[in-house]
């Protein structure tokens, strides 16, 4: 499939990517948008997004940022703003959270968080607080079974 860009340049330098609908866009892995200065921004169809755990904007002062699918977002507790200036910031599906919040949603494994809608920090823990149904037991035609976890 081919796919055809509209690709303006400004007088500056910059280059933007646009796809047939006018939304900054670009696939294979490319920017979207890069400055004369050397800052790059990814985006597919309008929205900050790039996967494989790399930053969708990376600023020209070394500043990054890790956005997927239009929200702030980065998995494994790790800061998904970080500052040139050595700041950083943590964020989960686009809503801001503590560095021990963002470590504690991503300390238990399964959820995946970006395949899903927003969140706020306490519906997101109790979707890995979840109780668990070790040693219960069930009856199914009158035999009674004791469940077990297999994690």
């Amino acid at each position: 499939m081919t796919v055809t860009y509209k690709v303006e340049v400004t007088g500056f330098g910059t280059t933007y990517w646009y796809n047939q609908q006018g939304q900054l866009h670009r696939e294979g892995g490319l920017p979207a948008v890069e400055y004369a200065d050397g800052a790059k921004q990814w985006l597919v169809n309008g929205q900050f997004h790039r996967e494989g755990g790399l930053p969708a904007i990376e600023f020209a002062d070394g500043g990054k940022e890790w956005w997927f699918k239009g929200r702030l977002h980065r998995e494994g507790g790790l800061p998904a703003v970080e500052f040139a200036t050595g700041g950083k910031e943590w964020y989960v599906n686009g809503q801001q959270v503590t560095e021990e919040q963002a470590k504690a949603m991503f300390n238990k494994p399964a959820t995946n968080l970006q395949n899903s809608g927003p969140y706020t920090y306490e519906q997101a823990k109790a979707m890995f607080n979840k109780p668990t149904c070790n040693g219960k037991v069930v009856e199914i035609d009158g035999k009674k079974f004791t469940l077990v976890s297999i994690d």
